[in-house]
């Protein structure tokens, strides 16, 4: 060749991800001040190294992850993230829960510490409103709804509700109750 360097030739390469290929010997660059064979220079000034001598990393195109390596990653990745938010809402939910003073008393004086935190509905008054009904089963709550504490430590109560009358229909019926803030006793006052 006339020129310095040789050019590379292209060899077709598959590349897999499971291995690292190493290009041959004859198509790596030449390192340092690389004179060709037919010049005139003797053997001792020339830099060329044989290519056993030639370093391995040189000549290698790197190595890829293997796919599950990176299904490992994204799923601890997933896992991290999963954990976190968990750690987050029962932060949230646990400086949530306990209501302060000033919201206790506010919710005792409004009435709903006498009312079922399950339905909203003040038990005693529809077993007082099952009591005159023809078909007890039958009673649905339809609202109920309560006053705040009056100057007397009552809570004025009304609750709308359906039921079957003695010939079988379905009618709604307002009552009205009285309710003692200390121990959430219902009176019976109308029953429409």
């Amino acid at each position: 060749p006339s020129s310095c360097f040789s050019p590379l030739r292209s060899v077709p390469l598959s590349l897999n991800a499971y291995t690292s290929i190493r290009r041959p010997a004859d198509q790596s660059s030449p390192p340092g001040n690389y004179l060709p064979s037919d010049s005139s220079a003797t053997s001792e000034t020339s830099t060329r190294r044989p290519a056993a001598q030639s370093s391995p990393t040189r000549n290698r195109i790197p190595v890829v992850k293997k796919p599950t390596q990176n299904a490992a990653i994204g799923c601890l990745v997933i896992v991290i993230a999963a954990v976190a938010v968990i750690v987050a809402c029962s932060v949230y939910v646990t400086s949530d829960s306990e209501p302060s003073d000033a919201e206790k008393a506010e919710e005792k004086r409004k009435g709903f510490h006498c009312l079922s935190p399950w339905d909203g509905n003040h038990d005693g008054l529809e077993a007082l409103i099952k009591t005159q009904l023809k078909d007890p089963d039958s009673m649905e709550t339809i609202e109920t709804r309560m006053t705040p504490v009056n100057a007397n430590g009552n809570h004025r109560i009304f609750l709308k509700y359906r039921a079957r009358n003695s010939f079988g229909g379905m009618v709604e019926s307002q009552a009205t109750g009285s309710v003692d803030n200390d121990t959430c006793k219902a009176t019976l006052l109308t029953n429409e």
